[in-house]
């Protein structure tokens, strides 16, 4: 009896107790049953990705359930309100990285989430974007970002520039090189939503120079699929912008004058070209009555000779400012007067003229 009666004290005794069960993963009462705890694996991490739809989600970490570390790796897709979730995760350390295609980034770009018996929601990011476009007829041109955000950048060898990780907002684009200017000369870009590409800019130069001797003169370009025509100011300057690389031909013109040289050719690559100077020449002209085919010497600042047409007239063109004498001849003719001084100073001189002699002789 006394044996018994320490058994049943010993399972009285027994009923105030719990003990936990090896593996059971909770608590065993002996009248009230199994009392759970979250098991490994119950655990979601979740977010939103804003600014654009179905951008994939990638989650990588380390699980640490029942002690041990487990790699983890995941991915998913975003619904078409940006919203993800990874679920059925066990506590741990775990990165999550949404992304897109080429041009699309994220900020952040990546988080950090520990994940310790508890869901973690508000993991969220927000979508940026990119401008992007080339530059031609240039290399490494500089291209600035002004707007909602700042940057600087540099085409490429064949002339592309990006500017990416922008928000939704409003942008100016604009290329500078020494020397060159562009086509157009800024753009306006606004990014709602998407990438912007195709914003494109041509590089362009100038050829300029001055026109010595003569006022309000005619200057024409040809080449490169261009033609233009300008009148020099009132310093006698000249300028042709918006060029392309290219070949061309100036010629300056005005009624009355000749000009040294007559034209250039001159190559636009890659830079503005100065310094395409002409200087304006003159005439001296006139006639010489009574003696048809007669021979006109000029001499002084430079040396010609012409005969006269069958009107009596001759002129010397191309002439610079300066001092010269203009002398006839004709075998058995004299001329009246013999020569004549002619200064040029930066117009035309005309009018010029002589008139032959004759003689009578006998014996």
């Amino acid at each position: 009896m006394q044996g018994m009666s320490r058994f049943v004290a010993a399972i009285s005794w027994a009923g105030l107790l719990t003990f936990t069960a090896c593996g059971a993963g909770g608590v065993v009462g002996i009248g009230g049953g199994v009392t759970p705890t979250p098991p490994a694996g119950s655990h979601s991490i979740s977010g939103t990705v804003s600014g654009a739809a179905y951008v994939t989600v990638t989650l990588s970490g380390r699980a640490t359930a029942t002690g041990a570390i487990t790699a983890t790796t995941a991915t998913t897709t975003t619904d078409g309100s940006g919203n993800y979730t990874f679920s059925g995760l066990a506590s741990g350390s775990y990165t999550v990285t949404p992304s897109k295609a080429a041009g699309y980034g994220f900020s952040p770009a990546s988080l950090q989430v520990t994940v310790d018996g508890a869901p973690v929601p508000a993991q969220n990011f927000a979508t940026t974007y990119s401008i992007s476009g080339c530059v031609s007829g240039a290399p490494s041109v500089t291209v600035t970002l002004t707007g909602a955000a700042s940057a600087t950048t540099t085409t490429d060898l064949d002339g592309n520039y990006t500017f990416s990780g922008l928000a939704n907002d409003s942008y100016a684009v604009t290329p500078s090189r020494a020397g060159a200017s562009f086509s157009p000369a800024s753009r306006p870009v606004l990014v709602s939503g998407d990438n912007v590409w195709g914003e494109n800019f041509a590089a362009t130069y100038s050829i300029s120079g001055n026109v010595s001797g003569a006022a309000s003169v005619r200057v024409t370009l040809l080449g490169a699929a261009t033609a233009a025509s300008t009148t020099t100011d009132a310093n006698g300057n000249y300028s042709f912008s918006g060029l392309a690389n290219g070949s061309y031909t100036v010629t300056p013109t005005k009624s009355g004058y000749g000009f040294s040289p007559a034209s250039r050719s001159v190559a636009v690559s890659g830079a503005s070209v100065v310094s395409q100077d002409f200087a304006a020449t003159y005439v001296i002209s006139g006639s010489v009555l009574g003696a048809p085919s007669a021979r006109v010497t000029l001499t002084g600042a430079a040396s010609a000779s012409t005969t006269t047409d069958l009107s009596g007239n001759y002129t010397f063109p191309g002439l610079a400012n300066g001092s010269y004498t203009v002398t006839p001849s004709k075998a058995g003719y004299g001329f009246s007067p013999a020569s004549q001084a002619v200064t040029v100073n930066g117009d035309n001189v005309t009018g010029q003229d002589f008139a032959a002699t004759y003689r009578i002789s006998g014996h």
